[in-house]
């Protein structure tokens, strides 16, 4: 099952007799944990994705760790954040998987020359009933509103960018681009 939300434009919220978004605040997730736990009740895998955080931020803040430990306290299995137009961290957090932002898939802003909001990469998940089982990152380099597989010497900045920031999570990923998970036995 999934949820999407979003911390974004908080007066085009939906209501009981007005269509709109799905809106939260990383303060007040008591709408958003109750929906997630009513979910969790009929699906196997709960994932939610949220469009959240300020934009070209390089680390999610504490706020926004402690909601997404609050989510999957309440039986989220995945939580993909976006909004910051570059990727943040990635932390394995009871097992679970948060995608704290992902980062552009196409972007038509100026690139930063810091940040790279031009870098991110396509994510590969596997699950099963049980879970998260692994996951993949590949880079990527978004040229000209274009998604290119990200080559050398990108592609070992980009991925090293990443094992740096998924570090401080103590979520350590190969130099093949493999999440290293609880008890797997992976070698990269």
């Amino acid at each position: 099952g999934i949820i999407g939300a979003t911390d974004n434009e908080p007066t085009w919220h939906a209501t009981k007799t007005s269509p709109g978004t799905n809106y939260f605040n990383v303060y007040n997730l008591d709408q958003l944990l109750d929906d997630i736990k009513k979910l969790k009740k009929q699906v196997d895998i709960v994932i939610v994705s949220l469009h959240w955080g300020p934009n070209m931020r390089e680390r999610p803040t504490q706020d926004y760790i402690n909601a997404a430990h609050k989510m999957i306290d309440e039986g989220a299995d995945i939580i993909q954040g976006h909004s910051s137009h570059n990727f943040q961290g990635i932390e394995t957090y009871k097992d679970k998987l948060i995608l704290y932002d992902t980062g552009d898939l196409v972007d038509d802003y100026r690139v930063d020359p810091v940040l790279r909001n031009d870098w991110s990469f396509i994510y590969f998940v596997t699950v099963s009933k049980d879970g998260v089982k692994n996951v993949t990152i590949v880079p990527i380099k978004i040229d000209n509103m274009q998604v290119n597989r990200a080559i050398e010497p990108e592609k070992s900045k980009i991925l090293n960018r990443m094992q740096s920031l998924s570090k401080e999570f103590k979520t350590p990923i190969s130099n093949d681009g493999y999440l290293v998970l609880k008890g797997d036995a992976h070698v990269g």
